[in-house]
C-alpha cells in the first residue's frame, strides 16, 4: 500500500514503447490525413456527378475541417475519461461509418453530412488521441517524434492521390469510399498501441510540479488527481486555460493561419483541371508531390527543432525559440507562395508549387503539439490541445468556404490563393507578436515560444505574389516553397504550445488551439473557392 502522502510521477521515457506509439500514430496519419488531403480528387468527380459549384464543394471542406478540429475538445474530454486507446478506436469506427454512408449519398449536402460531420468527428478523435499520446512519451526527442508521426499525412497524400485517381477511373468515386471504409476499420490495430505511460511512485512529497527546469515532460500529480469527478475536473482545467492570454493568442494565430492554409491544396486539382486544362490523371500528380514534400518537411522540421542552431552570439541555443522561428518562417513562405499562384500556367509550375507548399506547410502540423507543450507544459497538454483544435476548427470551417465563394464570384482561383496568402501573413504577424515577448509563466516557460513566425510570414508573402504564376515551372516553384515553409505551422505547433503552457497542459491546450485552427480552415477555403 503506497504512502498516502506519496505522489505519482509521470516521466517521459523518450523511447521504448514510445516508438511503437509513434509508428501507430504515423500509420493513422497516413490513412486519415491521407484521405483528407487527397479528397480534392474525389470532390472534382463529385462536382460533376451532382452538378455542384465551387462554393458547394468548399462547404464540404469547411465542415470537414471544422468538425475535424473542433472535435479535439471532445476528444480530450473523452480521453480523460476512458483513455486514448478507446477514444481513438471510437474515432476509427466513426470514420469508417462516414465513408460507408457516403456510398449512398445523392447530393453534395449529404456528402457534407457523411464526410464533413461523421468522418470529421472520427478523424478528430483519431488525430487528437494519436498526437497527445505520442507527445507524452517524449521530452528531448519530442520534435523528432512529432515530425515522424505527422509526416504520415504527407505519405498518405503521396500514396492515395494516384490510387484514388486510379480507383475512380475503374470503379468510380464510390470505390474510394469503399476502400477507405476498410482502411479506417484497420486503424483499430494502430489505436491499440496507445498505452498510457506507467506511473512510478515517488516519496518526494514536496515535489508537486516539474521535476526539472530542463524538462517539461516530467511532472508529478496527486494520486490519480484524487479521483476528481471527470467532467467537472475537465471543465475546471479547460476554463483555467481559457484565462491564459498566451494560449488564447496562440489559438487565435492558429485559427487565422488555418483560414489560409486549407484552401490552396484542396482547390489545386480544380485549378489544374478547370483553369489550366490538365487531365484528371495529371491533376493528381501535384497532390502526390505535395504529400512527398510535406513528408520531407515534417521530418526535417522535427529533426532540427530538437537541436541547437549554430548562429552568431548563441542565438540558436534556445531550442524553443528556434521552433517558434521555424513555424513562423514556414507560414510566411506558404503565404508568399499562395500570393504567387497567378504564375501557375502549366503542369510543371503546379507541381513545383505543390512541392514547395507541402514542404513549408509541414511545420504547422509537426510542431503544434511540441510548441503547445513549450507554452503550457506537458501536464496541461490534454486540455490545451483540445482548445487549440477548437480554434483551428473555426479557421478550417471558414477558410474553404470563403475560398470557394471567391472562386465562384470572380470566376478564377487566383483571388482565393491571394486571400490565403494574406491571411497566412496575418497569422504570422500574430504569432510573431507573442513570439518576440517573454511571457510570464512559471520557470520562464515564456522563453520557449518564438520559433513559428518567420515561416508563416513567408507563406503569406508567397500567396500575395501568386499573381506572378503563369506557367508550369512557376507553379511548381510556388508549390515547393509554400509547402516547405508552411511545414513549420504544423511541425512546430505542439512544440511551441509546450513552450507556452508546458507539457502537462498539452492535451487540453492542443484541443483549444485546434479549435482556433478549425475556424480558420473553415473560412479560408470557402473564401478562396468563392473568389475563384
Amino acid at each position: 500500500m503506497p504512502n498516502p502522502s506519496s505522489t505519482q510521477r509521470h516521466i517521459a521515457p523518450d523511447g521504448g514503447w514510445g516508438w511503437v506509439v509513434v509508428l501507430g500514430a504515423f500509420l493513422i496519419h497516413v490513412i486519415s490525413d491521407g484521405f483528407i488531403d487527397s479528397l480534392g480528387i474525389v470532390m472534382d468527380r463529385l462536382k460533376e456527378e451532382f452538378h455542384a459549384d465551387n462554393a458547394s464543394a468548399a462547404l464540404v471542406f469547411s465542415v470537414l475541417n471544422a468538425v475535424y478540429m473542433a472535435s479535439g475538445v471532445v476528444a480530450t474530454a473523452i480521453a480523460d475519461r476512458i483513455g486514448r486507446q478507446l477514444t481513438c478506436a471510437i474515432g476509427c469506427l466513426f470514420s469508417a461509418l462516414g465513408c460507408l454512408l457516403s456510398i449512398w449519398a445523392s447530393s453534395m449536402l449529404l456528402v457534407g453530412v457523411t464526410i464533413g460531420v461523421i468522418l470529421g468527428i472520427g478523424s478528430g478523435l483519431m488525430y487528437s488521441s494519436a498526437i497527445v499520446c505520442m507527445t507524452t512519451y517524449f521530452d528531448k526527442k519530442r520534435s523528432l517524434a512529432t515530425g515522424i508521426t505527422v509526416c504520415g499525412a504527407g505519405v498518405g497524400a503521396f500514396l492515395f492521390s494516384p490510387i484514388n485517381a486510379l480507383v475512380i477511373d475503374h470503379f468510380g468515386y464510390k470505390g474510394v469510399f469503399i476502400l477507405f471504409t476498410g482502411l479506417f476499420v484497420f486503424c483499430l490495430l494502430f489505436a491499440a498501441t496507445f498505452k498510457p505511460i506507467p506511473k512510478q511512485m515517488s516519496q518526494e512529497v514536496e515535489d508537486r510540479t516539474l521535476l526539472s527546469e530542463k524538462s517539461s515532460a516530467a511532472f508529478t500529480m496527486k494520486e490519480i488527481e484524487e479521483k476528481e469527478d471527470g467532467l467537472n475536473h475537465w471543465l475546471r482545467k479547460t476554463i483555467s486555460l481559457l484565462k491564459d492570454p498566451v494560449l488564447l493568442v496562440f489559438g487565435f494565430s492558429c485559427m487565422v493561419t488555418s483560414v489560409g492554409t486549407t484552401g490552396p491544396i484542396y482547390f489545386l486539382p480544380f485549378y489544374a483541371t478547370n483553369t489550366l486544362g490538365l487531365t484528371r490523371d495529371q491533376s493528381s500528380v501535384p497532390i502526390s508531390i505535395y504529400g512527398l514534400s510535406n513528408t520531407l518537411g515534417r521530418l526535417v522540421c522535427g529533426f532540427i527543432s530538437d537541436r541547437r542552431i549554430p548562429l552568431p552570439k548563441k542565438a540558436g541555443d534556445d531550442k524553443a525559440r528556434n521552433r517558434r522561428c521555424i513555424l513562423g518562417g514556414s507560414l510566411l513562405l506558404c503565404g508568399l507562395f499562395c500570393c504567387l499562384s497567378f504564375l501557375l500556367s502549366d503542369f510543371l509550375s503546379v507541381c513545383l508549387y505543390a512541392g514547395l507548399f507541402g514542404y513549408f506547410s509541414a511545420a504547422s502540423i509537426c510542431l503544434l503539439s511540441v510548441v503547445l507543450v513549450d507554452l503550457v507544459g506537458i501536464e496541461k497538454l490534454t486540455n490545451s490541445f483540445g482548445i487549440i483544435l477548437t480554434f483551428k476548427a473555426i479557421g478550417t470551417m471558414i477558410g474553404p468556404s470563403i475560398a470557394g465563394w471567391l472562386a465562384d464570384y470572380f470566376g478564377s482561383y487566383h483571388p482565393s490563393y491571394i486571400f490565403s496568402g494574406l491571411i497566412n501573413t496575418l497569422g504570422r504577424l500574430v504569432c510573431g507578436f507573442i513570439s518576440d515577448r517573454r511571457i510570464p509563466l512559471p520557470k520562464k516557460a515564456g522563453d520557449n515560444k518564438a520559433r513559428n513566425r518567420r515561416y508563416i510570414l513567408l507563406c503569406g508573402l508567397f500567396c500575395c505574389l501568386s499573381f506572378l504564376l503563369n506557367d508550369f515551372l512557376s507553379v511548381c516553384l510556388y508549390a515547393g516553397l509554400f509547402g516547405y515553409f508552411s511545414a513549420a505551422s504544423i511541425c512546430l505547433m505542439s512544440v511551441v504550445l509546450v513552450d507556452l503552457v508546458g507539457i502537462e497542459k498539452l492535451t487540453n491546450s492542443f484541443g483549444i488551439i485546434l479549435t482556433f485552427k478549425a475556424i480558420g480552415t473553415m473560412i479560408g477555403p470557402s473564401i478562396a473557392g468563392w473568389y475563384i
